[in-house]
């Protein structure tokens, strides 16, 4: 398997156990842990900026570059924000399945749109199978037509998933911009984006307890800052039509944040999110598997 894929999942895996353990042993609404937590990842990167002799760089070189740092920003916050809210108002098997439409949005819209990317049969059916999945975890949250708000807040995190990702990927094509410094951006737009949240919560009597601070501590730092640069810095090394691969690689999210969920809390697992989850392991092989023949095909 192409070594960028191998980035790809170390930082799914992050994400997950910040999804399926630590937004549930931390006692604060969404947007405040989402806050808090990305302060401590952009000062821990600009630190590690500091210590690398690359400060500077955190000023953009160029307008250019700048509004590619804007909208990747932005979107992560937006992702992070819809997403965290909808983990507090449903359970992490619907908030995480929910999330993950993402690599059918990139496969089907974001990969070709913004990245000029092919759409493969291969591609479409990998996403659509993993979706097949994901609809059938959500089956008992979908009886009588009835949707509840969290699974339509992590939902539109997907669209905001799904976009920060093509453009963080176009960005990495056309100019030289170090990981720390996209990681950085996207996590100092989350932090001012709810901050306000953070001064609401604590203006009406709101508590962050020690154990809180030290929780929300590791995520910002080890869950988030390490995450999205090893993220960046696959998609410097994913094959030029990997972009949908490595999106269906993220449907293994779901998987281990509820196992992780499952294991720590005890909540649920049945038996559709055990057929779900194979068909969504079996969606991330295939579309492994259809992009190593693609490289081999090229290589001949």
């Amino acid at each position: 398997m192409n070594r960028g894929y191998w980035f790809v999942l170390a930082a799914v895996t992050m994400w997950a156990i910040g999804g399926g353990y630590f937004s549930q042993v931390i006692d604060v609404p969404g947007t405040v842990l989402v806050a808090i937590a990305s302060g401590f990842g952009a000062a821990a990167l600009a630190a590690m900026l500091v210590v690398r002799g690359k400060f500077r760089e955190l000023w953009p070189a160029s307008a250019v570059i700048a509004g590619y740092l804007l909208v990747i920003a932005l979107g992560q916050a937006l992702n992070n924000g819809t997403f965290f809210i909808g983990l507090k108002a449903t359970s992490v098997a619907n908030a995480q399945l929910a999330h993950n439409l993402q690599p059918v949005l990139m496969a089907v819209l974001f990969a070709p749109l913004f990245l000029k990317e092919r759409i493969t049969k291969a591609g479409v059916l990998a996403a659509l199978m993993g979706f097949g999945g994901l609809a059938l975890i959500l089956q008992p949250s979908l009886a009588g037509g009835v949707v509840d708000a969290g699974i339509l807040w992590a939902a539109l995190s997907a669209v905001f998933f799904a976009l920060y990702l093509a453009v963080a990927r176009k960005l990495k094509q056309r100019e030289m911009v170090d990981d720390m410094v996209i990681a950085f951006w996207q996590l100092l737009i989350s932090l001012l984006v709810f901050l306000p949240a953070v001064s609401g919560y604590l203006r009406d009597g709101g508590i962050i307890a020690a154990n809180d601070w030290i929780n929300l501590a590791i995520v910002g730092i080890v869950l988030w800052a390490a995450s999205l640069t090893i993220l960046f810095r696959a998609f410097d090394r994913i094959p030029k039509d990997g972009t949908t691969t490595a999106s269906v690689l993220m449907y293994l999210e779901p998987v281990i944040a509820i196992g992780i969920a499952w294991a720590a809390f005890g909540q649920p697992v049945t038996s559709l999110i055990i057929v779900g989850g194979v068909l969504i392991l079996g969606a991330a092989v295939a579309s492994v598997l259809d992009a190593n023949r693609r490289e081999r095909v090229k290589s001949v």
